[in-house]
């Protein structure tokens, strides 16, 4: 029986390794479209990230709060009318509060099988649940007021 345990111990350790990976997540939760029909709104996680549940639900309300936005909503219709009714607005966490930032980096677009389709960066900070608009061609983060005012009708997804 030692004999036996010691050839599996690198393949228990391997699958332990393994299992610590998080490569990928994808949370869909379900939003109503209209009385008859729903769609699904994706949220993706960053790769290589882990997220424990707090981070899950603290996200989703940072998302809830983002797919509230007059413009996002109005990028979602235009998705939803192109996709005949199949596919929604999404949103992919491109990084998280660390050393350098309390913000909350994410990105609201178009996901299909083939890429991610930025329409909107968003910075939210967590605590006040504030959200700023990222500029990324200047690299400044506005607030919304700022990025409506500043924004021309060429910008507006529809």
């Amino acid at each position: 029986m030692g004999e036996l345990s010691k050839r599996f111990k690198p393949i228990i350790f391997i699958v332990f390794l393994l299992s610590l990976i998080d490569l990928s997540i994808k949370v869909i939760a379900e939003t109503p479209k209209s009385d008859t029909t729903t769609k699904k709104l994706g949220i993706n996680f960053a790769l290589g990230q882990k997220y424990n549940s707090g981070d899950r639900l603290l996200i989703a309300r940072i998302v809830d709060k983002l797919f509230a936005l007059a413009e996002v909503k109005q990028s979602n219709s235009f998705i939803d009318s192109f996709s005949h009714h199949t596919h929604g607005i999404a949103a992919r966490v491109m990084s998280r509060p660390d050393k350098s930032t309390k913000y909350y980096w994410i990105a609201v677009g178009y996901d299909n099988d083939e890429r991610f389709e930025t329409y909107y960066n968003f910075y939210v900070l967590p605590d006040k649940m504030t959200i700023k608009y990222l500029d990324t061609f200047t690299g400044k983060a506005l607030t919304l007021a700022e990025w409506r005012k500043n924004r021309k009708p060429s910008d507006v997804i529809k």
